[in-house]
Protein backbone atom coordinates (compact mmCIF):
# COMPACT_ATOMS: atom_id res chain seq x y z
CA UNK A 1 0.00 0.00 0.00
CA UNK A 2 1.04 3.59 -0.60
CA UNK A 3 0.52 6.67 1.54
CA UNK A 4 0.33 9.96 -0.38
CA UNK A 5 0.30 13.37 1.26
CA UNK A 6 -0.19 17.03 0.41
CA UNK A 7 1.32 19.93 2.35
CA UNK A 8 0.22 23.54 2.69
CA UNK A 9 2.07 26.51 4.14
CA UNK A 10 5.40 24.82 3.58
CA UNK A 11 7.76 26.20 6.21
CA UNK A 12 9.66 29.23 4.93
CA UNK A 13 11.05 31.33 7.80
CA UNK A 14 11.82 34.40 5.67
CA UNK A 15 8.21 34.86 4.53
CA UNK A 16 5.99 37.29 6.40
CA UNK A 17 3.91 35.92 9.24
CA UNK A 18 0.73 37.57 7.94
CA UNK A 19 -1.33 36.37 4.99
CA UNK A 20 0.97 35.75 2.04
CA UNK A 21 0.82 34.06 -1.35
CA UNK A 22 3.90 32.64 -3.08
CA UNK A 23 3.67 33.05 -6.86
CA UNK A 24 5.65 30.98 -9.34
CA UNK A 25 5.23 31.71 -13.02
CA UNK A 26 2.21 33.92 -12.32
CA UNK A 27 0.34 31.16 -10.45
CA UNK A 28 -0.12 30.24 -6.79
CA UNK A 29 2.59 27.93 -5.50
CA UNK A 30 1.84 28.16 -1.77
CA UNK A 31 -0.03 30.34 0.69
CA UNK A 32 -0.62 30.85 4.39
CA UNK A 33 -3.30 28.72 6.01
CA UNK A 34 -6.06 31.37 6.40
CA UNK A 35 -6.08 32.01 2.65
CA UNK A 36 -6.99 28.43 1.76
CA UNK A 37 -10.30 28.87 3.56
CA UNK A 38 -10.98 31.93 1.37
CA UNK A 39 -10.77 29.89 -1.84
CA UNK A 40 -7.08 30.08 -2.78
CA UNK A 41 -5.93 26.95 -4.63
CA UNK A 42 -2.76 25.63 -6.20
CA UNK A 43 -2.02 26.96 -9.69
CA UNK A 44 -4.62 29.71 -9.35
CA UNK A 45 -3.71 32.66 -11.64
CA UNK A 46 -2.48 35.73 -9.84
CA UNK A 47 -5.23 37.79 -11.49
CA UNK A 48 -7.89 35.88 -9.53
CA UNK A 49 -6.38 36.64 -6.12
CA UNK A 50 -8.14 40.00 -5.99
CA UNK A 51 -11.49 38.17 -5.74
CA UNK A 52 -10.42 35.57 -3.16
CA UNK A 53 -7.70 37.24 -1.10
CA UNK A 54 -7.42 40.97 -1.84
CA UNK A 55 -5.36 41.61 1.31
CA UNK A 56 -2.81 38.86 0.62
CA UNK A 57 0.81 39.90 0.28
CA UNK A 58 2.32 38.41 -2.93
CA UNK A 59 5.83 36.95 -2.75
CA UNK A 60 7.96 35.64 -5.58
CA UNK A 61 9.00 32.00 -5.50
CA UNK A 62 12.60 31.57 -4.37
CA UNK A 63 14.32 28.22 -4.38
CA UNK A 64 16.36 28.95 -1.26
CA UNK A 65 13.18 29.46 0.79
CA UNK A 66 12.07 25.87 0.17
CA UNK A 67 15.42 24.09 -0.02
CA UNK A 68 15.58 23.31 3.70
CA UNK A 69 11.91 22.25 3.79
CA UNK A 70 12.48 19.85 0.92
CA UNK A 71 15.48 18.32 2.68
CA UNK A 72 13.48 17.96 5.89
CA UNK A 73 10.62 16.18 4.11
CA UNK A 74 13.11 13.91 2.34
CA UNK A 75 14.79 13.00 5.63
CA UNK A 76 11.42 12.12 7.17
CA UNK A 77 10.46 9.88 4.24
CA UNK A 78 13.86 8.16 4.17
CA UNK A 79 13.45 7.10 7.81
CA UNK A 80 10.64 4.72 6.83
CA UNK A 81 13.05 2.54 4.88
CA UNK A 82 10.77 1.83 1.90
CA UNK A 83 10.25 3.34 -1.52
CA UNK A 84 9.29 6.98 -1.58
CA UNK A 85 9.09 9.90 -3.97
CA UNK A 86 8.97 13.67 -3.59
CA UNK A 87 8.14 15.14 -7.01
CA UNK A 88 7.35 18.46 -5.35
CA UNK A 89 8.09 19.95 -1.95
CA UNK A 90 4.30 20.16 -1.45
CA UNK A 91 3.42 16.54 -2.27
CA UNK A 92 4.86 13.04 -2.21
CA UNK A 93 4.25 9.40 -1.30
CA UNK A 94 5.86 6.48 0.48
CA UNK A 95 5.30 2.73 0.49
CA UNK A 96 4.13 1.00 3.68
CA UNK A 97 3.29 -2.71 3.64
CA UNK A 98 0.32 -2.53 6.01
CA UNK A 99 -0.33 1.11 6.94
CA UNK A 100 -2.31 1.88 10.07
CA UNK A 101 -3.71 4.98 11.70
CA UNK A 102 -0.65 5.10 13.94
CA UNK A 103 1.63 5.20 10.91
CA UNK A 104 -0.28 8.16 9.55
CA UNK A 105 -0.17 9.96 12.90
CA UNK A 106 3.59 9.39 13.06
CA UNK A 107 4.12 10.72 9.53
CA UNK A 108 1.90 13.74 10.09
CA UNK A 109 3.64 14.47 13.38
CA UNK A 110 7.03 14.43 11.65
CA UNK A 111 6.01 16.80 8.85
CA UNK A 112 3.79 19.21 10.82
CA UNK A 113 4.95 21.68 12.01
CA UNK A 114 8.58 20.86 11.10
CA UNK A 115 8.06 21.26 7.35
CA UNK A 116 4.49 22.53 6.84
CA UNK A 117 1.49 23.95 8.62
CA UNK A 118 -1.13 21.51 7.27
CA UNK A 119 -1.20 18.01 5.82
CA UNK A 120 -3.73 15.78 4.09
CA UNK A 121 -3.23 12.17 3.04
CA UNK A 122 -4.59 9.21 1.15
CA UNK A 123 -3.96 5.46 1.27
CA UNK A 124 -4.44 3.21 -1.76
CA UNK A 125 -2.87 0.32 -3.66
CA UNK A 126 -1.11 2.65 -6.15
CA UNK A 127 0.68 5.96 -5.49
CA UNK A 128 -1.22 7.69 -8.29
CA UNK A 129 -4.52 6.55 -6.82
CA UNK A 130 -3.39 7.45 -3.30
CA UNK A 131 -2.87 11.05 -4.38
CA UNK A 132 -6.40 11.15 -5.80
CA UNK A 133 -7.84 9.62 -2.63
CA UNK A 134 -6.16 12.37 -0.61
CA UNK A 135 -8.09 14.97 -2.59
CA UNK A 136 -11.42 13.24 -3.23
CA UNK A 137 -11.64 10.85 -0.29
CA UNK A 138 -14.36 12.84 1.44
CA UNK A 139 -16.49 13.01 -1.73
CA UNK A 140 -16.01 9.27 -2.31
CA UNK A 141 -17.22 8.47 1.21
CA UNK A 142 -14.07 6.62 2.23
CA UNK A 143 -12.92 5.79 5.72
CA UNK A 144 -10.86 8.51 7.39
CA UNK A 145 -8.01 8.53 9.89
CA UNK A 146 -7.44 11.43 12.26
CA UNK A 147 -10.63 13.34 11.50
CA UNK A 148 -10.59 16.61 13.40
CA UNK A 149 -6.93 16.21 14.40
CA UNK A 150 -4.66 19.24 14.32
CA UNK A 151 -2.03 17.46 12.23
CA UNK A 152 -4.43 16.51 9.43
CA UNK A 153 -6.62 13.65 8.25
CA UNK A 154 -6.09 10.77 5.82
CA UNK A 155 -8.63 8.88 3.70
CA UNK A 156 -8.27 5.17 3.06
CA UNK A 157 -9.31 3.20 -0.03
CA UNK A 158 -9.37 -0.51 0.97
CA UNK A 159 -9.00 -3.20 -1.72
CA UNK A 160 -12.76 -3.65 -2.04
CA UNK A 161 -13.16 0.06 -2.91
CA UNK A 162 -10.16 0.36 -5.22
CA UNK A 163 -12.20 -0.20 -8.38
CA UNK A 164 -14.66 2.56 -7.49
CA UNK A 165 -11.82 4.95 -6.68
CA UNK A 166 -10.12 4.24 -10.03
CA UNK A 167 -13.41 4.80 -11.84
CA UNK A 168 -13.67 8.34 -10.46
CA UNK A 169 -10.05 9.24 -11.28
CA UNK A 170 -9.91 12.21 -13.75
CA UNK A 171 -8.30 11.54 -17.10
CA UNK A 172 -6.59 14.94 -16.98
CA UNK A 173 -4.29 13.61 -14.24
CA UNK A 174 -3.38 10.37 -16.04
CA UNK A 175 0.15 10.23 -17.53
CA UNK A 176 -0.71 9.38 -21.14
CA UNK A 177 0.41 10.03 -24.69
CA UNK A 178 -1.02 12.75 -26.91
CA UNK A 179 -2.70 10.13 -29.09
CA UNK A 180 -4.55 8.65 -26.12
CA UNK A 181 -5.66 12.08 -24.94
CA UNK A 182 -6.94 12.94 -28.42
CA UNK A 183 -8.93 9.71 -28.52
CA UNK A 184 -10.42 10.40 -25.10
CA UNK A 185 -11.49 13.87 -26.16
CA UNK A 186 -13.04 12.41 -29.28
CA UNK A 187 -15.28 10.16 -27.18
CA UNK A 188 -15.87 12.89 -24.54
CA UNK A 189 -14.43 10.72 -21.78
CA UNK A 190 -13.50 12.46 -18.53
CA UNK A 191 -12.97 9.62 -15.99
CA UNK A 192 -10.85 6.49 -15.92
CA UNK A 193 -13.93 4.34 -15.46
CA UNK A 194 -15.22 5.41 -18.87
CA UNK A 195 -12.16 4.06 -20.71
CA UNK A 196 -12.29 0.26 -21.05
CA UNK A 197 -9.34 -1.46 -19.39
CA UNK A 198 -7.55 1.75 -18.37
CA UNK A 199 -7.89 1.14 -14.61
CA UNK A 200 -6.22 -2.27 -14.89
CA UNK A 201 -3.45 -0.81 -17.04
CA UNK A 202 -2.76 2.02 -14.60
CA UNK A 203 -2.64 -0.38 -11.67
CA UNK A 204 0.22 -2.26 -13.38
CA UNK A 205 2.28 0.80 -14.26
CA UNK A 206 5.11 1.30 -11.73
CA UNK A 207 5.98 4.85 -10.79
CA UNK A 208 9.59 5.91 -10.25
CA UNK A 209 10.61 6.23 -6.62
CA UNK A 210 13.30 8.84 -7.14
CA UNK A 211 13.42 12.01 -5.04
CA UNK A 212 12.69 15.38 -6.53
CA UNK A 213 15.29 16.92 -8.86
CA UNK A 214 17.89 18.96 -6.98
CA UNK A 215 17.82 22.73 -6.86
CA UNK A 216 20.87 23.70 -8.93
CA UNK A 217 22.33 27.14 -8.30
CA UNK A 218 25.54 29.08 -8.99
CA UNK A 219 26.26 32.46 -7.43
CA UNK A 220 28.83 35.28 -7.35
CA UNK A 221 29.17 38.10 -4.79
CA UNK A 222 31.35 41.20 -4.78
CA UNK A 223 32.18 43.77 -2.12
CA UNK A 224 31.69 46.59 -4.64
CA UNK A 225 29.48 46.89 -7.73
CA UNK A 226 30.87 45.12 -10.76
CA UNK A 227 31.30 47.67 -13.55
CA UNK A 228 33.65 45.69 -15.82
CA UNK A 229 34.19 42.02 -16.53
CA UNK A 230 30.60 40.97 -17.16
CA UNK A 231 31.34 39.17 -20.43
CA UNK A 232 33.90 36.76 -18.90
CA UNK A 233 31.53 36.31 -15.95
CA UNK A 234 28.78 34.81 -18.12
CA UNK A 235 31.22 32.31 -19.57
CA UNK A 236 32.41 31.26 -16.11
CA UNK A 237 28.89 30.87 -14.74
CA UNK A 238 27.72 28.94 -17.81
CA UNK A 239 30.70 26.60 -17.60
CA UNK A 240 30.16 26.00 -13.89
CA UNK A 241 26.46 25.34 -14.43
CA UNK A 242 27.20 22.98 -17.34
CA UNK A 243 29.63 21.01 -15.16
CA UNK A 244 26.99 20.59 -12.45
CA UNK A 245 24.38 19.49 -15.00
CA UNK A 246 26.68 16.91 -16.59
CA UNK A 247 27.69 15.46 -13.22
CA UNK A 248 24.05 14.88 -12.33
CA UNK A 249 22.99 13.85 -15.87
CA UNK A 250 20.48 16.69 -16.14
CA UNK A 251 19.49 19.18 -18.81
CA UNK A 252 18.17 22.66 -18.05
CA UNK A 253 14.98 23.83 -19.77
CA UNK A 254 14.45 26.96 -17.69
CA UNK A 255 16.80 29.50 -16.13
CA UNK A 256 16.25 32.12 -13.47
CA UNK A 257 18.64 35.04 -12.86
CA UNK A 258 18.65 37.04 -9.62
CA UNK A 259 20.40 40.35 -10.22
CA UNK A 260 21.04 42.40 -7.07
CA UNK A 261 22.31 46.00 -7.48
CA UNK A 262 23.92 47.91 -4.63
CA UNK A 263 21.16 50.39 -3.85
CA UNK A 264 18.06 48.87 -5.45
CA UNK A 265 15.86 45.82 -4.89
CA UNK A 266 16.91 42.59 -6.63
CA UNK A 267 15.68 41.98 -10.17
CA UNK A 268 14.52 38.53 -11.24
CA UNK A 269 14.40 37.33 -14.85
CA UNK A 270 13.27 33.87 -15.85
CA UNK A 271 12.46 31.99 -19.02
CA UNK A 272 11.84 28.44 -20.23
CA UNK A 273 12.84 26.95 -23.58
CA UNK A 274 11.30 24.00 -25.47
CA UNK A 275 14.56 22.05 -25.46
CA UNK A 276 16.85 21.45 -22.52
CA UNK A 277 20.62 21.75 -22.71
CA UNK A 278 23.76 21.12 -20.67
CA UNK A 279 26.22 22.77 -23.08
CA UNK A 280 28.13 25.76 -21.73
CA UNK A 281 27.89 27.72 -25.00
CA UNK A 282 24.09 27.33 -25.19
CA UNK A 283 23.70 28.22 -21.51
CA UNK A 284 25.81 31.36 -22.00
CA UNK A 285 23.63 32.52 -24.89
CA UNK A 286 20.48 31.92 -22.87
CA UNK A 287 21.86 33.91 -19.95
CA UNK A 288 22.77 36.81 -22.22
CA UNK A 289 19.26 36.80 -23.71
CA UNK A 290 17.73 37.19 -20.24
CA UNK A 291 19.70 40.18 -18.94
CA UNK A 292 18.53 43.52 -20.38
CA UNK A 293 21.15 46.09 -21.41
CA UNK A 294 19.76 48.56 -18.88
CA UNK A 295 20.72 46.41 -15.90
CA UNK A 296 22.95 48.28 -13.49
CA UNK A 297 26.21 46.99 -12.01
CA UNK A 298 25.46 44.15 -9.57
CA UNK A 299 26.91 43.16 -6.22
CA UNK A 300 25.39 39.66 -6.44
CA UNK A 301 24.37 37.45 -9.36
CA UNK A 302 22.67 34.08 -8.82
CA UNK A 303 21.57 31.65 -11.51
CA UNK A 304 19.07 28.88 -10.78
CA UNK A 305 17.74 26.10 -12.96
CA UNK A 306 13.98 26.59 -13.08
CA UNK A 307 13.09 23.35 -14.91
CA UNK A 308 15.20 20.20 -14.82
CA UNK A 309 14.89 17.09 -16.98
CA UNK A 310 16.90 13.89 -17.14
CA UNK A 311 19.51 14.00 -19.88
CA UNK A 312 18.69 11.75 -22.86
CA UNK A 313 20.67 8.61 -23.49
CA UNK A 314 23.86 9.48 -25.46
CA UNK A 315 23.16 6.49 -27.70
CA UNK A 316 20.33 8.42 -29.34
CA UNK A 317 22.84 10.86 -30.81
CA UNK A 318 25.23 8.29 -32.25
CA UNK A 319 23.64 8.34 -35.70
CA UNK A 320 22.73 12.00 -35.97
CA UNK A 321 25.98 13.23 -37.55
CA UNK A 322 26.05 10.31 -40.00
CA UNK A 323 22.59 11.16 -41.32
CA UNK A 324 23.45 14.84 -41.69
CA UNK A 325 26.64 14.09 -43.60
CA UNK A 326 24.79 11.68 -45.84
CA UNK A 327 22.09 14.25 -46.59
CA UNK A 328 24.70 16.94 -47.37
CA UNK A 329 26.63 14.66 -49.70
CA UNK A 330 23.39 13.65 -51.41
CA UNK A 331 22.57 17.31 -52.05
CA UNK A 332 26.06 17.94 -53.48
CA UNK A 333 25.90 14.92 -55.74
CA UNK A 334 22.45 15.92 -57.01
CA UNK A 335 23.76 19.36 -57.97
CA UNK A 336 26.57 17.83 -60.00
CA UNK A 337 24.44 15.14 -61.59
CA UNK A 338 22.26 15.26 -64.65
CA UNK A 339 19.16 17.45 -64.57
CA UNK A 340 16.92 14.67 -65.75
CA UNK A 341 13.78 13.95 -63.77
CA UNK A 342 14.95 10.42 -62.98
CA UNK A 343 18.23 11.67 -61.49
CA UNK A 344 16.40 14.29 -59.44
CA UNK A 345 13.94 11.71 -58.15
CA UNK A 346 16.75 9.34 -57.14
CA UNK A 347 18.55 12.17 -55.38
CA UNK A 348 15.51 13.03 -53.28
CA UNK A 349 14.95 9.36 -52.54
CA UNK A 350 18.55 8.86 -51.41
CA UNK A 351 18.42 11.99 -49.27
CA UNK A 352 15.28 10.84 -47.48
CA UNK A 353 16.63 7.36 -46.91
CA UNK A 354 19.84 8.75 -45.48
CA UNK A 355 17.90 10.56 -42.77
CA UNK A 356 16.74 7.35 -41.12
CA UNK A 357 19.21 4.69 -42.34
CA UNK A 358 22.60 5.40 -40.68
CA UNK A 359 24.28 2.51 -42.51
CA UNK A 360 23.33 3.69 -45.99
CA UNK A 361 26.45 4.61 -47.93
CA UNK A 362 25.03 4.80 -51.46
CA UNK A 363 24.32 8.54 -51.07
CA UNK A 364 27.86 9.25 -49.96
Amino acid sequence: MFVAFELRQVAAPELPAAEYVVLRGGKVFDASLPLWEQGVRWAMPASELRWHAPAAQPCDWQAELYRESQREVGRCLAQWGGRWALPDVRRGWLEVSVPTARDWQALAGMLVPAAAGWIRGGVAAHPLLAGWVARAGEALGLRVWGEGAAAGCCWVAPPEQTAAAWASFPLSAVPASLADRARWRQFHWARVGEVPGLAERLARVPLPSAPAPPLLRVERRWAEPLFVGLQPLWGELAQELATVLRSGKWVAKGLRIIWEPESAPPCVWRRQWPMGTQEAAALRLRLLSLVPPSAGPPVRVAIEVDALEAAPDPQRHWWGSTAVRAAASAAASSAASSSSSLDRWESVRERRLAMWDPWRVAAQ
